[in-house]
């Protein structure tokens, strides 16, 4: 009886003790709840007013091209006989590119001979009237008028002669015997750089015309005039104007951002991959002595 009643008390005990720690931990845990809340209190910091400006930023992809590229192309159809350039040289206007060898054209090469035959026999004929007419007018059986007319009627055929054999010759050769210049030669319209030649010695080309625009045989740029040529997307078109300034970063050129100014935005916008962009060009500026080539990937 006594052993149960010590049992009892010590369990009263230690229920009492776990009951004080559980109110003091919550008494300790709530005073340093409250302190830290008195310690953590709004704190603000002061500045001076100042304008500044909001930029927004519009980003447009392309790449740097050059302002005039020219398409060099041959006057007649034939075949490469020599290249006098190469990508990368610099030449003047009326350089020579390349040198045509004609394959003549066998139907205008048979119309063409006819041509000729036909002024020939119509020259002899005209000279026989004429003959004919002068030993009469010297009887006095053919007037003065008469005879002046059989004399340009000559001097027609024989100018027709002439002009069908220079045509006869333009088919076979591509020359002109009286300009003196032959347009189997195909010469630089502009002076700059050789940007690229698609073609190669014994390769056959067809002429520039009306129907055809013919085979490049060089591209000549000015790499002096760049710009950037870029599209832009219809949510930003409406934050730029021409004129504005640009910041040109070149994707082979780390760590250099080059200047430029806006020139063109498109009137008309495009759907490039589901979405509507609008073409933009804008100048390049000073290069710090960087060196530009065409194609140069950028962003805007």
């Amino acid at each position: 009886m006594s052993a149960a009643r010590r049992r009892s008390r010590f369990g009263g005990v230690a229920t009492a003790m776990v009951v004080v720690l559980l109110a003091a931990a919550l008494v300790a845990t709530l005073g340093f709840l409250y302190l830290k809340s008195k310690d953590d209190g709004p704190t603000y910091r002061t500045d001076e007013p100042k304008i500044a400006d909001i930029v927004k930023k519009a980003v447009a992809t392309g790449s740097i091209v050059p302002r005039r590229e020219v398409q060099i192309k041959p006057r007649v159809s034939g075949i490469v006989r020599k290249l006098h350039v190469q990508p990368g040289d610099v030449i003047e206007a009326d350089a020579l590119i390349a040198e045509i060898q004609i394959v003549p054209d066998m139907a205008a090469l048979t119309r063409a001979e006819a041509n000729v035959r036909q002024a020939n026999i119509a020259l002899k004929h005209a000279k026989l009237e004429l003959e004919r007419s002068t030993r009469l007018g010297d009887k006095g059986l053919v007037s003065a008028r008469e005879l002046s007319e059989m004399k340009l009627a000559a001097d027609l055929r024989r100018a027709e002669l002439a002009s069908a054999s220079e045509e006869l010759k333009v088919v076979r050769e591509g020359a002109a015997r009286q300009s003196g210049t032959s347009n189997t030669m195909v010469r630089s319209t502009v002076a700059g750089t050789v940007l690229e030649v698609p073609v190669e010695e014994g390769g056959s080309v067809i002429e520039s015309n009306t129907f055809n625009e013919g085979t490049t045989i060089a591209s000549v740029a000015d790499m002096g005039d760049m710009i950037f040529l870029g599209r832009v997307d219809e949510a930003d078109v409406d934050k730029i104007r021409t004129g504005m300034d640009v910041v040109i970063k070149i994707g082979a050129i780390d760590g250099h951002d080059f200047s430029g100014k806006l020139e063109y935005i498109a009137p008309k916008g495009a759907t490039i991959e589901g979405a509507i962009q609008f073409e933009i060009k804008a100048a390049l500026g000073s290069t710090d002595g960087q060196v530009i080539r065409a194609g140069y990937s950028a962003n805007a």
